[in-house]
């Protein structure tokens, strides 16, 4: 190692926080010039923390320097900040939403675990659609239909036909004026109805 670049590596380290190596590569970059050794590492240190977070320059180098140019420190210093100004702007449905843009069935179904978990709604496998009267008439809807999905995840599309129909399409009805919907899950219903009648018939005959 240059002597001359040893010593100025010992200066910069005491102004910025760079490793042996790194630091050697810097100063041998810009010829000793230890002032712009130190503007291209803060500069540099910016854009990473601009690319991990999306703030601004300025925004940057404030927790930048807050932090002594520790960059680890500064990216969960803005992203702290970030949260914050997110959890005071929008509420918890709104949070969960933008979280999930590219997965709004995974968004649907963490939104149906808060809404059990701020209601304090229990659970004995499945919900009781009783409990779920003293909701907010939105809400109520939500938890319906949303456990109906929950239950034909479970136990399969013929089973769920089964289960609380009539109430889950008045919900769809008239939360979501789904009417294609309803009368396709309706004629499925009837559809089963009619074979497992017939099946029943079948199995008579068989016995006579």
């Amino acid at each position: 190692m240059n002597e001359i670049y040893k010593d100025k590596l010992m200066i910069l380290r005491q102004r910025i926080p760079i490793g042996l190596r790194d630091g050697l590569i810097l100063i041998e970059k810009v010829n000793g010039d230890l002032e712009k050794a130190e503007k291209q590492f803060k500069t540099e240190m910016v854009t990473v923390v601009i690319n991990k977070t999306g703030v601004t320059s300025e925004v940057a180098l404030s927790h930048l320097i807050k932090s002594s140019f520790d960059i680890t420190v500064a990216i969960k210093s803005v992203k702290d900040v970030l949260k914050s100004i997110e959890d005071t702007r929008y509420t918890v449905t709104e949070l969960i939403l933008r979280k999930n843009k590219s997965k709004k069935e995974d968004a649907l179904f963490e939104i149906m675990s808060e809404v059990e978990e701020h209601f304090i709604l229990k659970r004995e496998f499945w919900l009781s659609f009783d409990c779920l009267k003293e909701l907010p008439s939105e809400v109520y809807s939500f938890m319906i239909i949303m456990e109906w999905l929950n239950y034909e995840e479970w136990e399969g599309y013929d089973y769920t036909l089964s289960f609380n129909l009539d109430l889950v399409t008045e919900h769809i009805n008239n939360q979501l004026a789904l009417t294609d919907l309803i009368n396709t899950l309706q004629h499925a219903n009837n559809i089963k109805t009619l074979t497992f009648s017939k099946m029943k018939q079948l199995r008579i005959f068989r016995i006579i």
